[in-house]
């Protein structure tokens, strides 16, 4: 398969090209040379060196930057790890996404953000923009060393779901990051008020008998970060929202001037706590699925832009994890290969959202959040792209994944828009469904 050298060139013919960065969305063609997008126009004349891709009825599009993923090197093997993720990402039209901590791999320190840019790099596919634990094994008590790991290359900070419940500590830890750059993405869940819980508290927590986490868990520290970023003045990403409380209390702090950007799921959109009535631990997530009530606000808020981001929230789990009781499962949802496929079609397939707003959810708003340089198909940009066929429709099935994590509720879903090829910096590395590998050693040969 191709892959562009220093000086080679693509020349991507007669596809509807989308910028979210301008809202261009337009027939055009798209000129590569090496790493970066040389030109963007009607009718660019080949000058005969250039390899041809004919676009025509295909979408021209920025890769997808995922902002909540986790993998699980280099502490459980049996897990994602940085090899199967970038597969599956660049499956899914994925060309960079933030690796955060969790109970597998805590990133708290240099060492560890220069092994998993090291690892990712080796791979040669998707990129992978760690994100830097706030304090010291994920403990809440004491700041990590974040100026050390800014400077080996972290693009944000984030305690993951464990959040900081000092509210001292975290006022600190949004100064301490504004000075480093870096984005504090905090997740809203009071831990003494979720303590134990598996399911959302309601009318179906009541019918199964399962312990319930009320949707006020979220909605206090929503509310509790939202004064800190405006008593700071630091800008903050939450993430991600699931609640209708959430979503009126961002609006009302954008009004107001606050600078907060937030993010969900294609899981909090498109499915409610009335799914696990039946014990299925495939719907066990964190944040819990909520009602018809939250999800309906999600959707809304998705669609007019209060919600500022799309993610998968992508934590692939083995099969033992999830193959017990409810309430001993873990939490999680392998979801970066069904990312783009689900958002664009009960998005915009459905009429509810344009492909510039949507794209601007997927990739031009998180390349902003997380300090990348991708989400634009512009003259000098980044060739980052994805080439998308949105008629193609297609059933969801968990066994074609790449990713080492099958669990998915999507399982058996029908969906549109399959990415045909994917090229990251300039090259392809992903085509008709094959994955092009390109190493150090390789590019070192070119």
């Amino acid at each position: 398969m191709e892959r562009a050298g220093k000086r080679n060139k693509f020349l991507i013919k007669g596809g509807r090209v989308i910028d979210p960065s301008t809202g261009f969305d337009d027939r055009a063609d798209v000129l590569i040379v090496g790493e970066r997008i040389k030109k963007v126009g009607k009718s660019i004349t080949p000058e005969g060196q250039e390899t041809i891709i004919e676009a025509k009825d295909k979408i021209v599009m920025p890769g997808i930057v995922d902002t909540n993923v986790h993998i699980s090197e280099p502490t459980r093997y049996d897990r994602e790890t940085i090899g199967s993720v970038i597969r599956s990402a660049v499956s899914g039209g994925v060309s960079a996404f933030a690796c955060k901590s969790n109970q597998d791999v805590i990133i708290d320190h240099q060492a560890i953000v220069a092994y998993l840019l090291r690892s990712a790099i080796e791979k040669g596919l998707a990129k992978l923009l760690p994100v830097c634990a706030m304090t010291t094994k994920l403990k809440g008590e004491n700041i990590a060393e974040i100026g050390q790991m800014s400077e080996m290359g972290a693009r944000a900070c984030s305690d993951n779901t464990h959040s900081i419940m000092d509210s001292n500590l975290q006022r600190r830890i949004l100064e301490y990051a504004y000075a480093y750059g870096l984005t504090p993405i905090l997740y809203p869940e009071d831990r003494y008020l979720a303590s134990g819980g598996v399911i959302n508290e309601g009318y179906f927590s009541m019918l199964t008998g399962l312990p319930a986490i009320p949707s006020i868990a979220e909605e206090i520290m929503v509310n509790r970060d939202l004064i800190l970023a405006e008593m700071t003045g630091v800008p903050i990403h939450i993430a991600p929202i699931t609640t209708e409380g959430s979503v009126k209390l961002i609006r009302e702090a954008k009004d107001a001037g606050i600078m907060v950007t937030c993010e969900t799921c294609p899981h909090y959109f498109l499915l409610t706590d009335a799914l696990c009535k039946d014990f299925n631990p495939l719907y066990k997530v964190k944040p819990p699925l909520r009602s018809e009530r939250d999800k309906s606000a999600i959707m809304r808020a998705v669609i007019d832009g209060t919600i500022d981001v799309i993610s998968s929230d992508h934590n692939p789990l083995t099969y033992s994890d999830k193959d017990t009781e409810f309430l001993v499962a873990e939490f999680g949802i392998s979801g970066i290969e069904t990312l783009f496929s689900l958002s664009y079609t009960y998005l915009v397939d459905r009429g509810s959202l344009s492909m510039v707003e949507l794209l601007r959810r997927l990739s031009f708003t998180p390349s902003k959040i997380l300090k990348h340089s991708g989400g634009r198909i512009a003259t000098d940009a980044i060739a980052d792209i994805a080439i998308v066929d949105i008629r193609d429709e297609y059933e969801i099935n968990p066994v074609d994944f790449r990713s080492r994590g099958r669990n998915t509720p999507f399982g058996g879903y029908k969906v549109k828009g399959r990415v045909e090829i994917l090229f990251i910096d300039g090259s392809i590395v992903y085509k008709d469904g094959k994955i092009t590998p390109k190493t150090v050693s390789e590019r070192l040969r070119e």
